[in-house]
């Protein structure tokens, strides 16, 4: 039976996870945000961080990634579930220009990640959404 309470995660155990256990570096806090509907359906398989809502004075990217996206090009990332588990299938992120706003967007492999891969999903990430780098 799967556990079906939350698995609350401090920053303290997600940076200690991260410099430990993948050699991470430098935890930076990039976006928070509720997961509206078209965050989560399926026929949109991606998740949108819309620049002005992500936190503000954090650098995040390299320039050379800044570069890439800028000239339309798109890179892998990798993704944590909410019980600290790396997605089997890395995503793609690319910027989309938009009248408002421009977004950076997680694509390729979301749905898998929303529909129940990552055990926790329901009641921690589809409430609040948080991405960090």
């Amino acid at each position: 039976m799967k556990n079906s309470k939350p698995m609350v995660i401090s920053k303290q155990m997600l940076e200690e996870f991260i410099t430990n256990g993948m050699n991470g570096k430098d935890l930076k806090l990039v976006l928070k945000k509720i997961l509206y509907e078209s965050d989560l359906r399926k026929n949109q398989n991606r998740l949108s961080m819309p620049m002005n809502q992500l936190e503000k004075n954090i650098e995040f990217l390299t320039e050379n990634e800044k570069e890439d996206l800028e000239n339309g090009k798109e890179f892998e990332v990798g993704l944590l579930g909410p019980r600290l588990k790396k997605h089997e299938k890395p995503m793609m992120m690319k910027m989309w220009r938009l009248k408002s706003t421009s977004s950076y967007v997680l694509k390729t492999n979301w749905n898998e990640f929303v529909e129940g891969k990552q055990e926790g999903f329901e009641a921690t990430f589809r409430d609040s959404g948080v991405v960090f780098s």
